[in-house]
């Protein structure tokens, strides 16, 4: 579990143009450590992107690769969990950060999949409150079972019907609790019949618990290897990059440019999601219309409702209100510490990472509290 008193801030890949001299030349090394595997006469590296709910990077990776695998012949896409497929042999796909809600993905775990071959892998890092912000969306406008069963811990409402009922200031404190509530045991958790649906409520919290624990494993690790495999990209790299910032991106993934034209039109396809989606999300729960949500696409603007919602960077500053930056601070300034992001405000930083959840103003638990 991670504690904020280390000064550390993560490392990024740049996906800029002309990034600074040392952010060139870090980005760089990573993909002579790339290159030389083909040099050497090995198969390309396979390429994966990590999981993280509500990141963006999900939706873009996924696109880009389904792209790849029907555009370049004989290249093949896998999704791996720890629940299901361990290893991967695929060219390039996506790896489950969680397993069972407890355990995490580490670097040695990760490692274990590719037990016969090369890997590169990418996480795509977004401000923490973007993330709970979209997933506050989500959950009001989703038909996903878990959120719209209803409940008796709910006095026979479902998780979404509350969350629609809430101030949504109120909703979305709920949402800062479950984003840093992976280890934690809140009343909200307590006291359901279901253990899928407590883990998926959970998930994102768990997500978020992967990509830091990951994240510090590797800031302190002395070992060369790992850190040659693994990078961080910011998911505002992702809808501001052009060819130039995808090639290093592809050239680091796979040791070569073949996945410029895929990423190119995946982030095409994320900026339009992440400009329109929003807005039409919030009109249609207004009008309690499912049609954006329907199992089947038919049209452009129905989509399937597995498929995460797309929004733009900064969104929480449309629905955070004071008091929702407040009880943030109070759980999440330290990990905006550790990802370089600027907090916006005055709090104190010397906070645990988790900190103790009774610091925060009642209201933000009581709507769960059975009585």
């Amino acid at each position: 579990m991670l504690t904020s008193r280390r000064k550390t801030t993560l490392r990024y890949f740049s996906l800029n143009d002309a990034p600074g001299e040392k952010d060139e030349l870090f980005r760089e090394e990573k993909i002579l450590a790339s290159k030389a595997l083909t040099r050497r006469g090995e198969k390309k590296p396979i390429a994966v992107h990590v999981e993280q709910k509500f990141s963006g990077g999900d939706a873009f990776f996924r696109d880009a690769f389904k792209k790849h695998e029907k555009e370049e012949n004989g290249v093949k896409t896998a999704e791996v969990s720890f629940k299901g497929k361990m290893t991967m042999e695929e060219d390039v796909g996506t790896a489950s950060v969680t397993s069972d809600g407890t355990s995490t993905l580490t670097p040695q775990i990760l490692q274990s999949i590719f037990p016969e071959t090369s890997y590169r892998a990418v996480f795509v890092i977004r401000d923490p409150r973007d993330v709970i912000t979209s997933s506050y969306l989500s959950i009001i406008s989703t038909l996903d079972a878990w959120a719209r069963t209803k409940r008796d811990d709910l006095k026979g409402l479902s998780f979404q019907s509350v969350m629609r009922n809430l101030n949504a200031e109120v909703a979305l404190n709920v949402e800062i609790a479950r984003f840093m509530s992976a280890s934690t045991d809140v009343p909200f958790f307590t006291g359901l019949d279901n253990a899928a649906t407590a883990e998926i409520e959970k998930s994102n919290g768990a997500y978020a618990n992967a990509i830091l624990s990951f994240a510090e494993a590797i800031i302190g690790s002395e070992d060369s290897t790992m850190k040659d495999t693994t990078i961080f990209v910011k998911y505002t790299d992702l809808l501001s990059a052009n060819s130039t910032g995808f090639r290093k991106l592809s050239e680091f993934l796979r040791g070569d440019a073949s996945l410029v034209q895929s990423f190119l039109a995946a982030a095409a396809s994320l900026r339009s999601r992440a400009e329109t989606e929003p807005s039409l999300i919030a009109s249609l729960v207004s009008k309690n219309d499912d049609t954006f949500y329907r199992h089947k696409t038919t049209v452009d603007n129905v989509r399937k409702s597995t498929d995460e919602i797309a929004t733009p960077p900064n969104i929480f500053k449309l629905h955070f209100t004071e008091r929702n930056v407040e009880n943030f601070s109070l759980l999440g300034r330290p990990l905006l510490n550790l990802l370089g992001i600027e907090p916006d405000d005055d709090a104190d930083d010397s906070e645990n990472l988790y900190a103790d959840f009774d610091a925060i103003d009642g209201a933000l638990l009581s709507p769960w509290k059975r009585k």
